[in-house]
């Protein structure tokens, strides 16, 4: 309840003090941070699997979603592809978790080929335009790579998750997941 009374004195505050602008940037990208916080019900965006076929996020609630937003032209986030898949490999028999990657990349080509050549052994999904550009709106995503966290019931754990990369990544999901 403070959080959410603070939340609103400062929107309130930020709106009197800034530029129309600057408001008109910034109050999406924060309003979107507030609507992803742990425990907000998770937006159910849509999305595409290599054949074309569309599926929503709600598809997979009832394990914990590991989410990663990337894109074949972002080198930090191919960067983080070979530690995704050295943790999908070691969860791949643990019903608990499910890891998805979610392209935003406006060149299909480019995450076709980029798909032929890692052969990656968990979803791919690519958004077109409009699904990209409501990812990027009901998330907040500024920038990517972009990794978020989903529990179960389809509610937020976390809205900017920890990279694959990180050192203690398996201790984290380890305890997020009860192991």
């Amino acid at each position: 309840m403070l959080l959410e009374l603070n939340s609103v004195a400062y929107e309130r505050s930020f709106k009197a003090a800034a530029p129309q602008q600057t408001l008109d940037y910034f109050l999406p990208i924060y309003q979107s941070r507030i609507a992803t916080q742990a425990g907000q019900p998770c937006p159910d965006v849509t999305f595409s699997d290599l054949q074309g076929q569309k599926h929503r996020l709600s598809d997979f609630f009832g394990k914990f979603i590991y989410i990663d937003i990337w894109a074949t032209w972002c080198g930090p986030c191919c960067a983080e592809i070979p530690y995704v898949e050295q943790h999908v490999a070691h969860y791949k028999d643990n019903p608990k978790i499910q890891f998805l990657s979610i392209s935003i990349d406006h060149n299909h080509d480019a995450w076709v080929r980029k798909l032929e050549k890692d052969k990656p052994e968990w979803p791919q999904f690519i958004c077109d335009k409009e699904e990209s550009k409501v990812i990027s709106q009901q998330w907040g995503v500024t920038g990517i790579p972009r990794f978020i966290i989903i529990n179960p019931d389809g509610t937020i754990n976390q809205g900017e998750a920890f990279r694959p990369s990180s050192a203690d990544f398996r201790e984290k999901i380890d305890a997020l997941i009860g192991q």
